[in-house]
């Protein structure tokens, strides 16, 4: 934190909303959503697979895929209730047999998330510019006050 903090890379989201996520895992997309999505649009859905929720989350612990499956599609519902996601929809791959190898996630943003991912890249835009800026010398001591 201190390091991202001192190179002016953290972003900025909404902890308010954060906190008030029933299930981790909501918590978890919220915040891989606000740091990961920096282009976040309408028109520009994010798509993440099961496979990849369940190896960099650590927070999805059944065993059986279907199960796994409706743990995160409960987690996408809250994010839908918090305006955190307009919508959200699923393409499931299959294997033999009909059985789920794995399943993509389309995540469409809703307008609220929109506007504070937009809001929170020109406040790192701004970060940016601020630290590329010559800095000033600090001011002299007048040698009357030194002493």
């Amino acid at each position: 934190m201190t390091h991202s903090i001192n190179r002016l890379t953290y972003r900025q989201f909404d902890y308010a909303i954060f906190m008030t996520f029933q299930r981790q895992l909501a918590r978890w997309f919220h915040k891989r959503l606000s740091h990961n999505y920096t282009q976040a649009a309408l028109m520009d859905p994010y798509h993440i697979r099961m496979s990849t929720i369940v190896r960099d989350s650590a927070l999805v612990n059944a065993q059986r895929i279907r199960d796994q499956a409706r743990y995160i599609e409960e987690s996408l519902e809250e994010l839908v209730e918090k305006n955190v996601l307009l919508r959200y929809s699923k393409n499931v791959l299959a294997g033999n047999r009909k059985k789920i190898e794995d399943i993509t996630y389309v995540l469409t943003p809703h307008p609220l998330f929109v506007s504070e991912i937009t809001t929170a890249n020109k406040r790192s835009s701004k970060l940016s510019q601020l630290a590329l800026t010559p800095q000033q010398d600090p001011p002299t001591i007048p040698a009357s006050l030194e002493k």
